[in-house]
């Protein structure tokens, strides 16, 4: 905007040397030539501090007991065998600004009656589960304060075949 006034603005950690040039077109927008690549401020963006976004389950993957981690399909009820294994789940919250302040809490429900505390991990492991049905929860809070859940992932552990009533 002529006439207007410029913003210090945070983009991030850059190393030195790693702009190159800067450039001004007629709308406004600022392009940075970067070591990596191009870089493009549009001011009249919407304004990203505010993520406006929930935390998001991205993956749920079980050992199989043969040393690799399979993946569960997300979104339906599963079923898992029983044996010496591990469930790992790993979420997060989508966003690009304050990555770093987000905080985490979690919990299985069916095993632990409790949340964890807040904690900026985004993955969560347990090992050697009983059989029984169970409902992971996460919840979020990001730098704003705002706090999100997901959508409980429910999954059951079946138990080994001699374990099994007979009917």
């Amino acid at each position: 905007d002529p006439g207007g006034e410029w913003l210090k603005m945070d983009i991030g950690p850059l190393y030195r040397g790693a702009l190159s040039s800067i450039d001004f077109d007629a709308s406004g927008r600022v392009f940075i030539g970067a070591s990596g690549g191009v870089v493009i401020f549009d001011p009249s963006a919407p304004d990203l501090t505010h993520t406006g976004y929930d935390v998001m389950l991205r993956a749920v993957r079980f050992d199989d007991r043969s040393g690799e981690m399979r993946q569960l399909a997300l979104g339906m009820p599963q079923e898992v065998p029983a044996g010496p294994s591990s469930i790992r789940f790993e979420y997060s919250l989508p966003g690009l600004n304050g990555r770093n302040e987000i905080r985490y809490r979690a919990r299985l429900r069916g095993y632990e009656p409790e949340f964890t505390d807040w904690e900026a991990t985004s993955q969560y492991s347990y090992i050697n589960l009983p059989p029984g049905e169970y409902a992971f929860e996460a919840v979020a809070q990001a730098p704003s304060g705002d706090i999100s859940e997901i959508e409980p992932f429910e999954f059951r552990i079946v138990p080994p075949w001699y374990r099994s009533p007979w009917i």
